[in-house]
């Protein structure tokens, strides 16, 4: 239940701050594994929480932020084959 109330209350954040990981990741020269897991860190880094929670919300929202870093990257590559037609 605690579990299920975290997942939604950072199911809002998420998408914003994943936007600006993948923003920022995409723009180093590394490979994609690299390059998701510092934005999952990255994402970790800046959830509003002290650094102990953290630890445990990395380990209870790995998969949605894994996830929500997936979309991002997406609409990013989405966006820019746009602007790029």
């Amino acid at each position: 239940m605690f579990k299920d109330y975290l997942k939604n209350k950072y199911r809002e954040i998420l998408p914003v701050l994943a936007d600006k990981a993948v923003e920022i990741a995409e723009s180093m020269s590394a490979d994609g594994d690299t390059k998701k897991q510092f934005a999952v860190n990255f994402i970790l880094k800046l959830l509003p929480a002290s650094s102990a929670v953290k630890v445990v919300l990395g380990y209870l929202l790995n998969e949605i932020i894994s996830d929500a870093v997936e979309f991002a990257l997406r609409r990013l590559k989405k966006t820019e084959n746009v602007q790029y037609t």
